[in-house]
């Protein structure tokens, strides 16, 4: 990957030492548009007039589109203090500013030339003709407009140039305006290098280039550094000695070194003189590092393996994480779910950009694109950085993927293909301070590997077939259990491809027949896919086992992974006794266990939270059975006979659970339901009162069984419920009686 230095405004969060100046109250305004209005005199007098900060349609304006508006303000000499900076906190949903007739611009000079001279309130991006509008989020401007060549002493006049989004709540100058103001001698920017590699101990280094303005008399004093976690603790920092003449400007270099995290914090850079702090900026960063070495894919210093899904929502996650799943691809997500993820331990490969668009060879496809799709349209640029804008502070985005399945079905497409890629590929890296990879997801028949870090692939009932030069990530996976449970083996664990990881396709919803989600609207299709996903995308197993002395329990857990597991918290529920046990395991090495042996031999629910590269929370339960050599519970013992209009059974089973009987009629419908909690089951089910509404035919019953911890069905070996008694009349036309031993690992019905 290339290496970039990137421009952070440190200015932007500016701590209350730096005092400002408000500019809110009654401005002019119109929904007239017109260039004219830029200028120094401007005639006003048709203008009505509104307030700011306000939202134009809550005061009742009905207006789509542009709309201007205007201020003069008076500015007097400011002892020791001048005018460097010009902040609108929002503007919804486009803003040009001009001050005193010239049009103020963002500092960053990697900013593509659309949004040079604009602010945004929001970022998504537009999808198909039909549907112009597709995920649109609020967007926290990151920049303020440098003003030193602008203002001047006496009056000033203020204009801004809004464009009203009809897709967006709001409309206006919807967020504070106001001056920034500072010393002589001040802060005028930070270069924030972030680190490239980690070392062999896990450690990696960040470098603050810190720019010194001096405008006053010779300074001589202390550049300061402190780093503050999410829960403001100090982490380090660094200081060091600055002297400046006078009109002097320099850059210093402040280092951090640390530990990366999935963790968020922020830099607080300020100027000392002897003990007075005369000017100090915030800003906050993180502190993730993402590598591609040759084939490989690391995340803050271990390998990763990516296992997501597509379009979760917020109550999804939970779930997720029982799977063991740890990753969510999804269009331009909303920076809200990206945030909650993170508290879950889940990371995001954003699709920063349309789903299918731009280079295409058929009227359909081009049918579902619009202009700007196109690969010389200039807003290809702006919606990869605005997104990358919206998301670049968060330590669990790992990667951007910026198109997806681009449709080329002939050689002639190869060169806009690549011009369309590379512009995106750049926008991404431009903007992106923390340097990681991007991808370009190939449909299954196409094999591009230019201008991307990793190969992205859509594979489906088949292996990819791009040569593994890089780190290859399958950003769609299907279509079904017995395909990925062998493509995870032969793929994703094999060394010789390097594979990223998957994205299972949908993963949440159905996408057809054999072809089942997480949410499968039938419950046993889903039920039996989490089961069958967590069978072997977990990181750790937990067994439960007889002790070497004959009288207690040993917990193992069991790392399956090449990475290592830190910060273990084994919780233990004694389920007869009441027992609550707790140990602690500083870290479990890449495909090592630790064993943990408890007294006692009683039902048990075991749960272990721990974490990996760095601070991504995962976890692990199991609840264990009255015999523990029996990893997983089954029916031990069933009795079965039947009467003339009814029947009895007894079951016992391994494990002490939660257990649920169904009588289902001939028709699909339960007509009787018995739940209840132990090893053994008795019933006797007497149809006699009924018989005039029963319907006529076989009756099946159906034994579910779930785990005491969180309610989860469990897997159990399939038992075939034998007749005690010779077959008898039965209900009506009853022939036989069926039990089902349901788990959600196989849903085959076993007749009688």
């Amino acid at each position: 990957m290339p290496f970039l230095v990137f421009l952070l405004v440190l200015a932007v969060a500016v701590a209350e030492e730096r005092p400002r100046i408000y500019l809110n109250g009654n401005w002019s305004f119109t929904t007239v548009d017109s260039s004219l209005f830029s200028d120094v005199a401007v005639d006003e007098s048709n203008w009505s007039s509104a307030p700011v900060p306000a939202d134009w349609k809550a005061l009742g304006i009905e207006h789509s589109g542009y709309a201007w508006y205007r201020r003069s303000f008076n500015l007097s000499k400011l002892p020791g203090l001048r005018p460097r900076f010009l902040r609108f906190d929002r503007i919804m949903d486009e803003g040009e500013v001009w001050l005193n007739g010239v049009r103020l611009q963002n500092p960053d000079p990697a900013l593509c030339d659309l949004l040079k001279y604009r602010q945004f309130g929001s970022f998504g991006y537009k999808a198909t003709k039909d549907t112009p509008y597709y995920h649109i989020y609020p967007l926290d401007w990151p920049y303020m407009f440098p003003i030193g060549g602008a203002i001047r002493l006496g009056e000033n006049h203020l204009a801004v140039r809004v464009l009203e989004d009809p897709h967006t709540p709001e409309a206006g100058i919807v967020g504070d305006v106001y001056l920034v103001l500072t010393r002589p001698c001040c802060i005028s920017n930070v270069n924030l290098v972030p680190p490239n590699e980690v070392s062999t101990d896990v450690r990696a280094n960040f470098t603050f280039e810190v720019t010194i303005t001096n405008g006053g008399p010779p300074f001589d004093g202390q550049l300061c550094l402190s780093v503050f976690d999410g829960d403001s603790e100090e982490r380090g920092g660094d200081m060091m000695h600055v002297s400046l003449r006078s009109g002097e400007e320099r850059t210093f270099n402040l280092s951090w070194t640390y530990r990366p995290r999935f963790e968020k914090y922020v830099a607080r850079v300020s100027i000392l003189n002897g003990t007075e702090e005369i000017d100090v900026v915030e800003e906050a960063f993180h502190g993730t590092v993402v590598e591609v070495r040759g084939n490989r894919f690391y995340v803050n210093g271990e390998r990763f393996i990516f296992r997501g899904v597509h379009y979760p929502q917020p109550k999804d996650l939970d779930v997720m994480k029982w799977i063991g799943l740890n990753g969510v691809r999804t269009d331009n997500p909303s920076p809200r779910d990206v945030e909650l993820a993170l508290e879950k331990g889940i990371v995001y490969a954003p699709l920063v950009g349309d789903s299918c668009t731009a280079i295409i060879s058929t009227p359909e496809c081009a049918e579902t694109t619009v202009a700007y799709d196109r690969p010389d349209s200039p807003y290809n640029e702006m919606e990869i950085q605005l997104a990358v804008l919206a998301m670049r502070n968060d330590p669990n985005v790992i990667i951007w993927n910026v198109a997806n399945e681009m449709c080329v079905q002939d050689s002639t497409k190869d060169e806009p293909m690549k011009t369309y890629l590379r512009t995106r590929y750049l926008a991404a890296h431009a903007l992106d301070p923390y340097d990681r990879p991007v991808c370009y997801s190939n449909p299954f028949w196409q094999h591009y590997t230019f201008w991307q870090d990793v190969i992205g692939t859509n594979v489906y009932g088949r292996k990819p077939d791009i040569p593994p030069t890089k780190p290859l990530f399958m950003t769609e996976w299907g279509h079904g259990l017995p395909f990925l449970r062998k493509s995870w083996a032969s793929v994703v664990l094999n060394d010789d491809w390097g594979v990223m990881g998957a994205a299972l396709w949908p993963g949440t919803g159905s996408w057809g027949a054999g072809w089942p989600g997480i949410n499968d609207p039938d419950p046993a299709v889903r039920d039996e896919f989490r089961w069958g996903l967590r069978e072997f995308l977990q990181d750790m197993k937990i067994h439960v086992v007889n002790a070497s002395d004959g009288e207690g329990m040993m917990i193992q857990l069991e790392n399956r992974r090449f990475y290592h597991m830190r910060n273990v918290v084994v919780n233990v529920s004694c389920l007869a006794t009441g027992r609550q046990l707790t140990k602690t395991v500083d870290m479990i090495e890449p495909y090592g266990t630790v064993n943990w042996t408890i007294s006692g031999r009683e039902p048990v629910v075991v749960r272990a939270d721990y974490t990996t590269h760095g601070g991504l929370k995962a976890w692990c339960n199991f609840s264990t059975m009255t015999n523990p050599d029996h990893i997983y519970p089954r029916v031990a013992e069933a009795v079965a006979s039947y009467f003339r209009y009814g029947m009895r059974f007894t079951v016992n089973l391994t494990e002490y659970c939660n257990w649920n009987v169904s009588i289902v009629g001939p028709d699909g419908v339960p007509v009787d339901f018995l739940s209840g909690e132990g090893n053994s089951i008795s019933m006797t089910w007497n149809a006699t009162a009924r018989m005039d509404v029963l319907p006529k035919g076989t009756y099946k019953v159906i034994l579910s069984i779930r785990d005491l911890a969180g309610n989860q069905p469990l897997p159990i070996t399939r038992y075939r419920f034998p007749l005690a008694e010779p077959a008898g009349a039965g209900i009506g036309e009853v022939v036989s009686v069926l039990l089902l031993v349901r788990g959600l690992c196989r849903r085959r019905q076993i007749p009688l």
